[in-house]
């Protein structure tokens, strides 16, 4: 099922579960098996811009079920099992999707292959606009 922005608001949403998990054809038939800890690597996290963070969090934790929002940092913060949304005033490009945080087995390997300086200070990366957070495996 898709969500359109105007029924949750920033996104669309998909909210599947492919049975057997294999069988998630976008991927392919064998899409979940990596070798070794690049096998434990997800998307933890999301960041919506939102002209009304706390509405568009609470429509959100409705809709998927999860918990009322949390203040967390800047933002209203839904968990999920493991990871969170976290929903954020929106800037001029208006409301969407403004980052991802990632968890990843090889930061220095992501920092290399995106030519971000391993030097530099941030664990994040800048990418088509949106800012990916690195979170150690």
């Amino acid at each position: 099922m898709h969500l359109h922005p105007k029924d949750i608001g920033g996104a669309i949403v998909s909210i599947d579960a492919p049975v057997p998990a294999s069988s998630w054809r976008w991927g392919g038939p064998s899409w979940r098996v990596q070798e070794g800890a690049r096998g434990g690597q997800r998307v933890v996290g999301v960041t919506v811009e939102a002209a009304d963070p706390h509405a568009m969090a609470a429509r959100w934790a409705e809709v998927l079920g999860r918990p009322a929002p949390v203040p967390h940092a800047d933002a209203m913060r839904v968990a999920l099992d493991d990871g969170a949304i976290d929903f954020v005033g929106a800037c001029e490009n208006g409301e969407g999707i403004a980052g991802f945080t990632l968890r990843v087995a090889d930061e220095a390997a992501v920092r290399s292959a995106a030519r971000v300086p391993a030097t530099a200070p941030s664990r994040s990366i800048e990418a088509f606009g949106a800012r990916i957070a690195l979170e150690p495996l």
